[in-house]
Parts: C-alpha cells; sequence; structure tokens
C-alpha cells in the first residue's frame, strides 16, 4: 500500500502540525513504533499509518501495521488499534508527543521525531 503525505496547503492550517512521518520513538525498551499522518480533513478525520514492532533482533515481540483513521479533537489526533489500545499525539515543539494506553490500563509515552 503505497503511503502519501498530502500537501500541507491542502490541509487546514490548525490541522499542519500533525501531518508528516513521525519515528524514531518507544514506547517501552522492547516497542518501537511509527506514525504516518497522511491527511487531515476540515472535520478533524485523519488518515494514518501506525507502525509497531520489537527493538532489537533477539525480541519476540509481534509488530504490526493499522491502516485507518483518527480524530482530532484539542489539537490532539486520536485513534484505537484492533486491540482496544489507545493512541493520542499532539504537537511538542518540533516533534510529536504520543501516549499508549493499553486495554489493561498501563501508559506510555513517547516522543516521534518529524522524518518528513
Amino acid at each position: 500500500m503505497p503511503i502519501r503525505v498530502a500537501d500541507p496547503m491542502t490541509v487546514p492550517e490548525t490541522y499542519r502540525p500533525l501531518l508528516g512521518i513521525w519515528s524514531d520513538a518507544a514506547w517501552t525498551p522492547q516497542l518501537c513504533a511509527a506514525l504516518i499522518v497522511e491527511t487531515v480533513a476540515a472535520d478533524g478525520t485523519a488518515t494514518i499509518t501506525y507502525a509497531f514492532g520489537p527493538i532489537g533482533s533477539g525480541n519476540r515481540t509481534p509488530g504490526g501495521v493499522l491502516h485507518g483513521t483518527g480524530i482530532v479533537r484539542d489539537g490532539e489526533l486520536r485513534f484505537q488499534n484492533n486491540d482496544g489500545s489507545q493512541y493520542a499525539f499532539k504537537p511538542f515543539y518540533a516533534d510529536l508527543a504520543g501516549r499508549l494506553t493499553t486495554p489493561q490500563g498501563q501508559s506510555f509515552d513517547a516522543v516521534f521525531k518529524k522524518t518528513y
């Protein structure tokens, strides 16, 4: 599935800081992640691709990719994975600050660096 990030001029100005490819993040010492915000519509609906996986070759933590939609409310992009994990991202200087909340109520924070 090809990934295309929208031209920022086609996205409402308030949502432009969320647009792009974000990576180099780790929720835990075993789990890394990346986020692509392809576009955000005027109503705040975002098209996203979220990828996660193990850190290191000996790690048996499963990885995966989620192609879906999120919603931007109060400056924060939110979406949920099929296992019930909830994600929230907001601009943090030139980066995105992310929060993962598991179905068991555990919470993890990570900073995602803008790659593109």
